[in-house]
């Protein structure tokens, strides 16, 4: 299992979240929860966008913190649960296999703390 941590601000409109949500959607790796924080006062529209998939939740900061989700980031990695922890930026895309290729090492030795792809 594996949490996928994502602030975001104002990018509901754009299309920016949405394309941000579904690649998470489309992973092949299918043990995952998903926190998405708005870095301001709560927002229907994500809300709204984050409701299909009981794996997703959906969060506002409540005021705008303006340190590009770094607040958002330190505040839920402090209360992750799962094994394993990464970070989509709302205007970004995770492509299908993302998930399952950063797991696999990390699976497949024990004395790994970590991987990264570049």
């Amino acid at each position: 299992m594996i949490t996928i941590i994502t602030p975001t601000w104002g990018r509901t409109a754009t299309g920016q979240l949405a394309r941000a949500v579904a690649s998470v959607d489309n992973q092949t790796y299918l043990q995952w929860q998903h926190l998405v924080t708005n870095d301001g006062p709560y927002d229907p529209d994500t809300a709204e966008l984050c409701l299909p998939d009981a794996r997703r939740r959906y969060s506002a900061l409540g005021r705008h913190a303006g340190d590009w989700g770094n607040t958002i980031r330190q505040h839920l990695l402090c209360n992750v649960t799962t094994p394993y922890v990464c970070f989509l930026d709302d205007d970004d895309e995770y492509l299908p296999d993302y998930l399952a290729t950063m797991i696999a090492p990390l699976e497949a030795d024990p004395n790994l703390g970590f991987t990264i792809c570049a």
